[in-house]
């Protein structure tokens, strides 16, 4: 008989290290409680002008938010008078988070935080709600010493050593935590730390807090029954070793991979474990258990798409190791198509029609069931989402709205109990409609996407229920139109002769698109209704000229992390299915179905014609200006940006140029190569370690700081400026290898295959990749400081092989210094470009965006190979493969052509089209 193996005697602790720059990796955590924040009528006017230092505008724009949170914590200040939690991992918690609370109860959690130590519990929070966490862990010396402790929050906090408060602060931040540094004196042994945390949130919750021992190194111990330090710091290292990937699955599955011959315990979705050994260095991972789509920050509402990830749990498989690992992973929606099968759009009308009856409950289910099966009875299941959200005033609920006319006007009245149509009736007509209307919520007005859905639903409802008397303003519906239609005009008017703020959003465009349908659609207004086609059709013309084979791949006024991962989880996406039969299915269903069941908006063929036939170059740019309104977008300045789209069969790339460079950002994505649906080439300034969609901006989607991008044809040259206190002090590189069919490292340059379509990137040093965690071998990390590129893309048809397009990149000339970085590149062509910082980019020696005169130009608004439009003109000419579409901007008129006469702005244009 073969003896059992001994078992090791647990010390009950596991033991870490702080990491590079001092932070606490290692801690226990409460959850976050929460409770509504019922009380805003004692500092704010729920009534009156919303504006001014006490107006209820703020409640809705997280940044100006911080003097009324001051406020809300004077009335809930954290309880500093209670005995602090014994600190051991699985141990119950009680916690009182202020005054006259009841204590909240829960059990300590194990975390170990990204690389920019921050303890994470932020949420997007529909209502206006109070939220309080705590984070514990000890700290151990072995003798007595003086250290300083910087401690970051978002919100107030309260930090205990060894149950003796040290520090109670009361400010607030938006994104960007504040810092606190104590001196604390550690006594030889063990010194219990505990951080109580205070938030309110508004929408986004950035909910954070931090701890950086500054000075020498201590130990990190967290008091865990049972385990072994020994053991643990093992099975540590171990997992810090494993890699997961790539972040999308097709298939169902993963690959792990690590040391040879290790042994892990991966749970997907919180279900049970399956026991993977990486013999030769990597396993597969059966993703069955997860659930894709339940975003723990989702409230199914039809604007809210999901991320399609599931969290796996990595852990070894030993008893006295409680220490893991986790990563994410996303499942993809299965229908993708890069090409149209066929030519029928009713067709790949009626694939769209199947897949949104086939989806969750809600108004895009009913309109589509509808649409395929005319006069069955409307599930009352559908309306749940709507009108729980109108009801409480989520935020988002002005989306909710416009879907709730669709149903009321396309679902025949027999199909409805008397019940269900009360219920609408009822919460339409008790609904707020904009800012300046009674009530306090945190429902989004100011963005450019919400400013129009908000105009549409007013308008849209107060002609439905015209007679009807609304309880929120005590107007009439027909007063409610009445406020609501110059609003929407003049948004129609400024997009037609500008463009948008939020330029080619691939989250929000499908939302504008959604409300300037439902004009059309429904709108009482023939002028309204023609202002509003002539603004589609500009919106749907974009999308064709700004996308490649079903990806929205332009540069993005906003975007998040996982559309910019996989083109399948874009909003924009089921909107090409339908309209040109390219793109994916995937839960943005709304938007979509709006526009499969349209009775009078038809799409103009030279949109399609556009989106399905590219020439073998397509050179595109796109310049947008316009004013934001201090009422409206709660700024007043102006805002631009100027876009290119260099297309080609086999690849496509697109940056914006010089866009509010060295400025902090928000959701902005710069610059993107695209060959494929999940194969999407960047770079970003990270702002935080994490691609949660609470944190604006964070790992991926949006930059700490904004680069300065120029484009000329296939090549774009980035410069990024980089602050002296930056977290992590370099920028990386999003190139998942694995998706590629070859790739290769020549020089600096980074290159890679898909079909016939190349990319290749180059930084000063080269790049590494991450070899680790769940963005193995898909983020790249410089080798030098990260603050210049060059990427170009190519094509076999005129480039050659693979390693003939590799063999012709001449290395960059980088260059500059911190504050005045520069790089130049002599393309495969011959053409020789340059930017510096502070300088102009450079062409062949002449600077870009100067006129034939050689004074700065006055850039067009659009201009590509079907069309050219100047600021000012008086609408817009475009003309591809034998279709034309003419748009008066003035009238507001689609004109079509009368035959034999060449369309002509200056002419009469013909009629109006009829109802």
């Amino acid at each position: 008989m073969i003896p059992a193996e001994p078992r090791p005697t647990t010390n009950g602790r596991t033991v870490h290290t702080l990491d590079a720059q001092g932070y606490i990796r290692d801690w226990l955590v409460s959850p976050a409680w929460s409770s509504p924040c019922d009380d805003l009528d004692q500092v704010l006017a729920a009534d009156g002008s919303p504006w001014g230092a006490e107006g209820r505008w703020v409640l809705t724009n997280g940044p100006d938010v911080a003097p009324l949170k001051r406020l809300l914590y004077q009335r809930h200040p954290l309880l500093t008078r209670q005995a602090a939690p014994e600190v051991v991992e699985g141990g119950e918690i009680g916690w009182t988070r202020s005054e006259g609370d009841e204590p909240s109860t829960g059990t300590w959690q194990r975390t170990h935080v990204g690389g920019d130590g921050l303890v994470d519990w932020s949420r997007f929070c529909y209502t206006p709600e109070y939220r309080h966490a705590i984070a514990a862990t000890t700290l151990e010396v072995d003798q007595a010493e003086y250290r300083d402790l910087e401690v970051s929050s978002t919100g107030p906090v309260a930090v205990f050593v060894d149950g003796e408060l040290l520090l109670a602060t009361e400010d607030f931040g938006y994104m960007e935590p504040i810092r606190h540094t104590i001196r604390v004196r550690l006594e030889s042994g063990t010194t219990s730390l505990v951080v109580a945390t205070w938030q309110v949130a508004f929408r986004e919750c950035r909910h954070v807090a931090a701890v950086r021992v500054q000075g020498l190194p201590v130990r990190v111990v967290v008091p865990s029954p049972g385990a072994d330090e020994h053991q643990s710091r093992v099975a540590e290292q171990l997992l810090d070793s494993i890699g997961v990937g790539p972040w999308v699955s097709t298939n169902g599955t993963t690959k792990v991979t690590g040391p040879r011959g290790s042994r892990i315990l991966v749970s997907v979705a919180g279900g049970p474990s399956q026991c993977l050994v990486l013999e030769s260095g990597s396993a597969t991972l059966d993703l069955a258990q997860a659930q894709p789509g339940d975003d723990p920050d989702s409230e199914g509402a039809a604007s809210m798409l999901s991320t399609g990830e599931s969290e796996l749990t990595l852990r070894v498989d030993q008893p006295e190791v409680p220490v893991f690992r986790v990563a994410r992973v996303a499942t993809l929606p299965e229908k993708r198509r890069d090409r149209p099968t066929g030519t029928e759009p009713r067709v790949w009308r009626q694939e769209f029609l199947e897949h949104s009856a086939a989806a969750g409950p809600g108004t895009a289910r009913a309109l589509a069931r509808q649409a395929l099966e005319p006069g069955q009875p409307l599930d009352p299941a559908d309306l749940e989402t709507a009108l729980r959200m109108i009801g409480s005033r989520y935020d988002c609920a002005d989306f909710e709205a416009v879907g709730l006319v669709h149903l009321w006007r396309r679902i025949p009245v027999d199909c409805w109990a008397d019940e269900d149509r009360a219920r609408i009736r009822d919460a339409l007509t008790t609904f707020k409609y904009w800012i300046d209307q009674p009530g306090l919520d945190a429902m989004c007005y100011f963005t450019e996407n919400h400013q129009f859905v908000w105009h549409t639903a007013e308008l849209l409802v107060g002609e439905m229920f015209a007679d009807e008397k609304f309880s929120g303003t005590g107007w009439t519906g027909r007063q409610h139109a009445e406020h609501a239609y110059p609003l929407a005009e003049e948004w129609i008017h400024r997009k037609l002769a500008g463009g948008f703020s939020e330029f080619d959003s691939n989250a929000y465009l499908a939302i504008d698109c959604f409300a300037l349908v439902s004009l059309v659609e429904f709108a009482e207004s023939p002028e309204l209704r023609h202002l509003a086609e002539a603004l589609l059709d500009k919106c749907l013309l974009t999308l064709a000229t700004n996308s490649w084979k079903g990806v929205h791949g332009a540069a993005h006024g906003r975007s998040y992390t996982h559309t910019l991962r996989s083109a399948r989880f874009e909003e924009t996406a089921p909107i090409m299915w339908l309209l040109w039969g390219v793109g994916a299915l995937n839960d943005a269903t709304l938007p979509a179905t709006s526009l499969a069941t349209t009775e009078h908006y038809t799409l103009p063929p030279v949109i399609r014609a556009l989106a399905q036939h590219s020439p073998e170059e397509w050179d595109g740019r796109q310049v947008y200006r316009g004013e934001y309104r201090l009422h409206h977008d709660l700024l007043a300045r102006p805002y631009g940006s100027d876009l290119r789209v260099w297309r080609t069969p086999d690849a496509m790339l697109s940056s914006v140029q010089d866009y509010r460079s060295g400025l902090p950002g928000l959701q902005e994505h710069i610059w993107g190569a695209t060959l494929g649906s999940e194969i999407q080439v960047f770079a970003t300034h990270p702002a935080a370690d994490t691609i949660s969609s609470a944190a604006r901006p964070n790992s991926w989607a949006g930059q700490l700081v904004l680069p300065r991008a120029h484009q000329d044809r296939d090549t774009v040259l980035v410069l990024h400026r980089l602050p002296e206190q930056d977290w992590i002090g370099t920028t990386h590189v999003w190139f998942p290898v694995a998706l590629f069919d070859e790739w290769q490292q020549v020089g600096s340059w980074l290159a890679g295959r898909v079909d016939d379509g190349y990319v290749a990137l180059a930084t000063d040093g080269g790049l590494r990749p991450q070899l680790t965690g769940d963005e193995s071998w898909q983020c790249w990390w410089p080798n030098g400081d990260g603050r210049s590129y060059v990427t170009t893309v190519g094509r076999r048809a005129v480039d050659g092989s693979f390693d003939d397009f590799v063999g012709a990149l001449t290395e960059p000339a980088f260059g500059g210094s911190k504050a005045d970085p520069s790089v130049g590149w002599t393309a495969r062509d011959g053409r020789a470009l340059h930017v510096a910082w502070s300088q102009a980019f450079t062409v062949d020696g002449r600077p870009a965006g100067l006129g034939l005169d050689g004074r700065p130009e006055n850039p067009p608004h659009l201009a590509n190979p079907a069309c050219r439009q100047e600021f000012g003109a008086a609408g817009l000419e475009v003309e591809w493969e034998g279709e034309k579409l003419v748009i008066d901007y003035a009238a507001g008129r689609r004109v079509e052509p009368r035959s034999g006469v060449p369309a002509s702005l200056s002419s009469d244009g013909g009629q109006r089209h009829g109802r």
